[in-house]
């Protein structure tokens, strides 16, 4: 039964929790990051949360970028 119970299918609550108790975040996965920041700001429209999630789009890029590189070069 322990181990059946590993392969139940969770609930999207339960999904989001376990997902939240991780303390980082990878910065290639983009979506989970945006999610967050959209569940983290009240208001969506104002300048600051749209420079917010710009800017860390951007350094999502740029990280991606980096470690393609990196990959290049060994």
């Amino acid at each position: 039964e322990v181990i059946l119970k590993r392969f139940a299918k969770t609930t999207q609550d339960e999904q989001e929790s376990r997902e939240s108790s991780t303390s980082v975040l990878s910065g290639s996965d983009w979506r989970k990051l945006d999610r967050l920041v959209r569940a983290a700001v009240e208001n969506q429209a104002s300048k600051d949360a749209q420079k917010l999630s710009r800017s860390l789009h951007h350094i999502s890029v740029q990280n991606k970028l980096l470690h393609h590189e990196i990959n290049g070069l060994k």
